[in-house]
């Protein structure tokens, strides 16, 4: 029996339209293993599918946590009537010869008006180098084909196609960020103390006379507050996932962390907005 692509890309697209947006592969349609994941998109407000481990960090480093991106659609769906086209022309295999649809890692907009990009996570270094049309002339891997097809869709759909490799998604970066998303799950109650917190947390770094472990700093400001160590951590995370308190993600913050007086860079113009937000926000587990 044939496979009608263009039937199911419709339905797929418009189930997207009408409903919460899924991506094309999700967690009920494709499993590897230990690979792949879902986790609450803040910026989304809704599940996001990640195939690969390092689709996750691009996700959270590039994605969430970039004020420049607005939003962005995972596992995105290419219509057949452009990439079937386009392997026909050019005499390549399309995906599972014709039998799926092409998807591409994500569909990303930016708060630059029209501006879009298709972005193809894969973990090896060298496998984008030689992505281009001049291919065509060699003997490629069903890999090369399939990442020729997406660029020359990008081009058809007028977005940029950006390869992103492992060294674009930083493993100390992601950590930081992991850290950091858990204060999402600060309960209501730390949420009402975000504004003392910072108050007590601005005098205690500008007090700042040598170095001290980042925990000591936070079992002052539990005793201060008189809020759990726990508490001071989730309120200090979700502070710094809003950039409220800014500092450097290139370094792991751990508790033994030794900390400078420059270590931290706070912006009290952003901490109204936090709050309001954060007062806005449901209830729920947020993971990664």
């Amino acid at each position: 029996m044939a496979i009608d692509l263009k039937l199911i890309y419709e339905q797929w697209l418009a189930e997207s339209v009408s409903g919460p947006y899924k991506g094309f592969i999700n967690q009920q349609t494709f499993s590897s293993n230990a690979t792949s994941t879902e986790f609450y998109s803040v910026k989304m407000e809704r599940m996001v599918y990640a195939a690969s481990p390092l689709e996750r960090r691009h996700f959270l480093i590039n994605l969430e946590f970039n004020d420049r991106v607005t939003s962005y659609f995972e596992q995105y769906a290419i219509t057949p009537s452009v990439s079937l086209q386009l392997a026909k022309k050019y005499g390549l295999r399309h995906h599972l010869n014709g039998k799926a649809i092409v998807t591409v890692d994500a569909l990303v907009f930016y708060s630059c008006e029209q501006f879009a990009e298709f972005h193809s996570v894969k973990s090896d270094e060298d496998i984008h180098k030689f992505i281009s049309e001049e291919l065509c002339d060699e003997t490629m891997t069903r890999l090369e084909e399939k990442l020729l097809i997406e660029k020359m869709s990008s081009e058809r759909y007028g977005v940029s196609w950006i390869p992103i490799r492992d060294a674009d998604a930083p493993k100390i970066k992601f950590k930081n960020l992991e850290a950091l998303y858990a204060g999402n799950n600060a309960t209501k109650e730390d949420r009402k103390r975000l504004s003392d917190f910072f108050l007590a947390f601005c005098k205690k770094i500008t007090a700042i006379t040598s170095d001290i472990r980042f925990v000591d700093i936070q079992k002052d400001l539990s005793k201060l507050l008189d809020l759990s160590l726990d508490s001071i951590r989730k309120i200090f995370s979700l502070l710094a996932w809003n950039k409220v308190i800014e500092f450097s993600l290139d370094e792991f913050l751990e508790p033994t962390s030794m900390i400078r007086v420059d270590t931290f860079r706070v912006f009290p113009e952003r901490l109204e907005k936090c709050i309001q937000k954060e007062a806005s926000k449901s209830m729920m587990h947020y993971r990664l």
